[in-house]
C-alpha cells in the first residue's frame, strides 16, 4: 500500500509539473513512477514531458510502451489514443510509410474495442493527416469532430477543427477554414482543452493558415490575446517577442520563424533561424514537421546569388512538395525556364483548380512562362491568381494578382502595367512584405521609364537601396543594371556594420581578434559549422575576400561596431 501511495504522489507531482510547464520536474516524477510501476498512466506522462523537452524519439518509444501497458490492462480507449499518437509522431519524424501505417492499424483495432469513447476520433485524425484524398480526409475530420462532441473530448474537437480548417483553406474554402481555426483557438485559449500540446498544434495550424492566406489578422489577434493571458503558460511556445507587427512567433518551429523573417525581408534573421533549424534536424536525424528549412534557405541563397549553395541545399529534398518553388527559382536564375515551367505546371496539376495552396506556384509560373516568351500562357495564369485573390480577399493575394497582371501587360501597355505595379507595391508594403514590395517598385520604375524618366530613377534608387539593406544581391544587381541603362552611375553599395546581424557582428569582432572558427564556436557556444556559415555570410554581405579583410574592416568600423562588453 505504501508503494502505491508513493506512486500516486509521484503521478500527481508529474501532472502538476506538466500543467505548470516544468517539464524537467515532470519527466523526473513520471520516470520514477514508471520505474516503480510501469503502467500506462506513468508512461503517458513521461512521454509527454520528454516530447516537450525535445527528446522526441525517446518520447515515441515510451508512448509505444504505454500502448502495450494500456492494452494489457484492457483499457482500449487509452491504448488507441497512445497508438494514434505514435502513428502521428512516426509520420512527422520519418514521413509516411509502413511504420505509421502499422500503428494506425493497431490504433483502429483498439478503438473498435472502445466504441463508447472518443478513441476512434483520434484514429480518424491520424488517418486524415496521412490521406492523399482530400474529400476523404475532410470526412474523417468531420467524423472525428462528431466523436469528440459525443464524448465531450475538447482536445480532440479542437485538434480536428484546426486540421480541418487548414485543409479546407488550402483547397477551396478560406472562410470556413478560418471559422474552424477561430473556434479551435477560442477553446484552447479559454483553457477548455486539457492538454498543452493541443494549444501547440492549433496555434501552429493557425500560423500555417496565415501563410497560406497571406494575411495575419487572425494570428495577430489570437497571439495578442494569448500573450495577455497571465494564467496561460505557453512553455516552449512563448517566444522572445514579436517578429513582426503581424505575428508573435516562438522557437517552437524554426522553419516557421525563419520563413516569416524571409517573407518580411529580414534576411539576416531568416538565415540565422534557418541555419539553426537545419542543424537541429541534422543532429536529430528527424524529418521537418512542416516546410523543410532547407527549402526556405535555398530560396534565400538564390536571392543572394549563391546558386551553388542553393542547389546543394535542394539536392537532398528535391522530391518534397515544398522544394518545387525554390527549385523553379533556381532554374530561372540559371536560365533554364523550360525546366521551371515543367516542374511548376506538374505541381499545380496535383492540386484542385483554384486551391489557395497553388498560389505560390502560380506566381512563380508567371515568371517562368514570361521567361519562355509565352505571354498568353502567363496571362491565363494571372487570371487564375486573380480568381484566388478574389475568393480569399487577402490584401497580399490581391497584391500578387496586381503584380502578375502588370508583368503580363508590361510590354504591350506600360501605362496599365504601371497602375498594376503601384497597386502591388502598396499592397505588399501594407502586408509588411518588404522584398516583393521593392520588386514591385523596380517594375513600376521600368513601366514609367519612357513617360517619366526622372521618377523612374527615383523609384529604382529607392528599390536598390532596399535590396541592398536586405542583402538581396541579385535584386540589387538588377536595379543597378536598370539605373545604368538610364545613364545613372552606380557604385558598389556602401559597406556598413548595419548590414550584419548582431551575431555576425560578434563573429566579426572575434575574427578581428584572430580567433579561428573552432575558437569562435567555443566562445559563442555554437557549432563550428555555424561559425563557418557566419564568416561566409560576412564575406558575402560586405564584399570582402578574406579573414584579413574582415579584421581590417572591423578595425576601421570600430566606432560603429562598439567595443563590446567590458572585461572585469
Amino acid at each position: 500500500m505504501e508503494v502505491m501511495g508513493e506512486t500516486s504522489a509521484l503521478l500527481a507531482r508529474g501532472s502538476e509539473s506538466l500543467a505548470a510547464g516544468d517539464f524537467v520536474a515532470a519527466r523526473d516524477a513520471f520516470a520514477q513512477a514508471a520505474a516503480d510501476s510501469p503502467d500506462g498512466v506513468s508512461l503517458d506522462g513521461l512521454a509527454e514531458a520528454l516530447w516537450w523537452l525535445g527528446e522526441v524519439e525517446t518520447a515515441v518509444d515510451v508512448r509505444g510502451r504505454s500502448y502495450a501497458a494500456h492494452a494489457r490492462n484492457l483499457d482500449f480507449e487509452m491504448a488507441a489514443r497512445a497508438a494514434a499518437w505514435v502513428a502521428r509522431e512516426k509520420r512527422a519524424q520519418r514521413g509516411e510509410g509502413s511504420v505509421p501505417r502499422g500503428w494506425r492499424v493497431r490504433a483502429r483495432e483498439a478503438a473498435e474495442r472502445a466504441p463508447q469513447s472518443s478513441a476512434l476520433g483520434w484514429v480518424l485524425v491520424a488517418e486524415a493527416e496521412s490521406s492523399a484524398d482530400v474529400v476523404r480526409a475532410a470526412a474523417d475530420y468531420d467524423d472525428a469532430i462528431a466523436a469528440a462532441k459525443a464524448s465531450d473530448d475538447v482536445d480532440l474537437e479542437c485538434l480536428a477543427l484546426a486540421r480541418r480548417g487548414l485543409l479546407v483553406i488550402g483547397q477551396a474554402d478560406p472562410d470556413q477554414g478560418i471559422r474552424d481555426l477561430d473556434s479551435a483557438m477560442a477553446s484552447v485559449a479559454s483553457g477548455a482543452a486539457r492538454e498543452r500540446r493541443t494549444l501547440a498544434e492549433v496555434y501552429c495550424a493557425l500560423v500555417d493558415a496565415t501563410e497560406l492566406l497571406g494575411g495575419g489578422e487572425s494570428l495577430t489577434q489570437w497571439s495578442d490575446d494569448l500573450m495577455r493571458t497571465p494564467r496561460l503558460d505557453l512553455g516552449p511556445l512563448a517566444g522572445e517577442g514579436a517578429v513582426s507587427a503581424q505575428a508573435t512567433l516562438s522557437a517552437f518551429c524554426g522553419s516557421c520563424c525563419g520563413g516569416i523573417f524571409l517573407a518580411i525581408g529580414r534576411l539576416d534573421e531568416a538565415e540565422e533561424a534557418l541555419l539553426a533549424a537545419i542543424a537541429a534536424l541534422d543532429r536529430s536525424g528527424l524529418r521537418s514537421r512542416c516546410v523543410h528549412p532547407r527549402a526556405l534557405l535555398a530560396d534565400l541563397r538564390t536571392v543572394q546569388g549563391r546558386l551553388d549553395e542553393a542547389s546543394a541545399l535542394l539536392a537532398p529534398i528535391a522530391d518534397l512538395p515544398e522544394a518545387v518553388r525554390p527549385l523553379a527559382a533556381l532554374y530561372l536564375a540559371l536560365g533554364n525556364a523550360p525546366l521551371a515551367v515543367s516542374r511548376l505546371s506538374e505541381a499545380v496539376r496535383q492540386l484542385p483548380r483554384g486551391a489557395v495552396a497553388s498560389l505560390p506556384l502560380l506566381t512563380m509560373l508567371v515568371d517562368a512562362l514570361l521567361a519562355e516568351g509565352d505571354v498568353t500562357g502567363a496571362d491565363r495564369v494571372a487570371v487564375r491568381i486573380s480568381g484566388i485573390a478574389a475568393r480569399t480577399r487577402s490584401p497580399r493575394h490581391a497584391a500578387e494578382a496586381h503584380l502578375a497582371a502588370g508583368k503580363t501587360t508590361l510590354l504591350a501597355d506600360p501605362a496599365s502595367a504601371a497602375v498594376e505595379f503601384r497597386a502591388a507595391m502598396l499592397g505588399f508594403s501594407a502586408a509588411s512584405r518588404a522584398l516583393p514590395a521593392s520588386r514591385a517598385r523596380l517594375l513600376f520604375a521600368r513601366a514609367i521609364a519612357h513617360s517619366d524618366p526622372g521618377s523612374a530613377v527615383a523609384e529604382a534608387r529607392a528599390a536598390r537601396a532596399a535590396f541592398h539593406r536586405m542583402g538581396s544581391t541579385v535584386d540589387t544587381d538588377e536595379a543597378s543594371a536598370f539605373l545604368r541603362s538610364l545613364g545613372v552611375a552606380t557604385g558598389p553599395g556602401e559597406r556598413t556594420v548595419g548590414q550584419l546581424s548582431s551575431r555576425e557582428q560578434e563573429v566579426m569582432r572575434l575574427v578581428a581578434e584572430g580567433l579561428s572558427n573552432p575558437e569562435i564556436a567555443e566562445r559563442l557556444f555554437i557549432s563550428r559549422r555555424t561559425a563557418g556559415h557566419h564568416v561566409s555570410s560576412i564575406l558575402q554581405k560586405l564584399g570582402l575576400r578574406s579573414r584579413t579583410e574582415i579584421a581590417a574592416f572591423a578595425v576601421v568600423s570600430a566606432s560603429q561596431v562598439g567595443a563590446g562588453p567590458q572585461q572585469e
